[in-house]
């Protein structure tokens, strides 16, 4: 039998963004570091997904040092997205769509 053996680490900055591959990430109790901890929502809250949208496949979210994320597109310029400032009040979200659960982001969060 062979041992087992962990070929790559792939994370999504930001959720229903393409992955990227990465050489290490710390294990936290919620998931892998970095991963899906920002997600697009409409102006109403609800998380907008690859199913809505399959072009968001083609977006690349890296990490940059300072804990922002540098989004990337075939054919469109670079942006780079900074740590936004914590909310004095929470944001709600409905990542399963309005009135299908979910709830608020707390203050500080970076969704």
């Amino acid at each position: 039998m062979l041992d087992p053996v962990l070929a790559a680490v792939h994370i999504h900055p930001v959720r229903s963004l393409a992955a990227c591959t990465v050489g290490e990430a710390a294990v936290e109790p919620w998931g892998l570091g970095g991963d899906r901890r920002r997600m697009l929502t409409d102006a109403g809250g609800t998380v907008i997904t690859q199913r809505q949208q399959p072009r968001l496949a083609l977006i690349h979210a890296d990490p940059l040092p300072d804990g922002g994320i540098n989004l990337s597109e075939p054919g469109s310029a670079e942006l780079d997205v900074e740590v936004p400032e914590p909310q004095e009040t929470a944001v709600a979200v409905h990542p399963f769509g309005p009135g299908r659960g979910g709830g608020g982001c707390a203050p500080g969060s970076t969704r």
